[in-house]
């Protein structure tokens, strides 16, 4: 259980400082036990018991890992927050396709301009590259898609060393 200062703050101005202190001194379970109970929260300051309405505290509930919880209107939503490597796949590929795209706008290409395209990359990266290989040829237009992890056979117009956390990617291309 957490208080929500702003709500507090809010609600009893100049005295809310004393209010969080009474509070925060009060054992966490007997407060829960008050509210299941249906019972009214009270803070103690300068010898006067205040009411606390219950949405001037915030209850965390405890979700395993590798979960989060967050509340939606009358329900709560949980998030898988463990990164595989597919998710991480996803991401290098998302970020290549979107680096290729602003090079495309930075060329003056335009959505219907086809191009030849040829990544270098690191051996380890290879695999990404290809499973992603059609959604990236088609998110880029590009008519020719190659990589490897060697040197292009040919000189490209467009070129470009693009980093994604510790790796490193050579984006080359042309209009086709």
């Amino acid at each position: 259980m957490e208080l929500d200062v702003g709500k507090i703050g809010a609600r009893y101005g100049g005295v809310a400082p004393k209010v969080i202190a009474s509070l925060a001194v009060m054992n966490p379970e007997m407060i829960s036990k008050l509210i299941e109970e249906e019972k009214i929260i009270e803070a103690k300051v300068d010898n006067e018991l205040l009411p606390v309405p219950k949405d001037c505290l915030i209850f965390r509930r405890a979700v395993d890992q590798p979960y989060v919880e967050s509340e939606y209107k009358s329900s709560y939503v949980y998030l898988n927050t463990e990164q595989t490597k597919e998710l991480e796949a996803e991401g290098f590929a998302r970020e290549i396709m979107r680096r290729i795209q602003q090079m495309r706008k930075n060329a003056g290409l335009q959505k219907q301009h086809s191009i030849r395209l040829f990544i270098k990359c690191g051996k380890a990266d290879l695999d990404i590259l290809s499973a992603w290989r059609d959604a990236i040829k088609e998110k880029v237009g590009a008519g020719i898609f190659e990589f490897s992890a060697t040197e292009a056979a040919q000189d490209y117009t467009n070129k470009e060393v693009y980093k994604v956390k510790d790796k490193e990617f050579e984006i080359s291309f042309d209009r086709a």
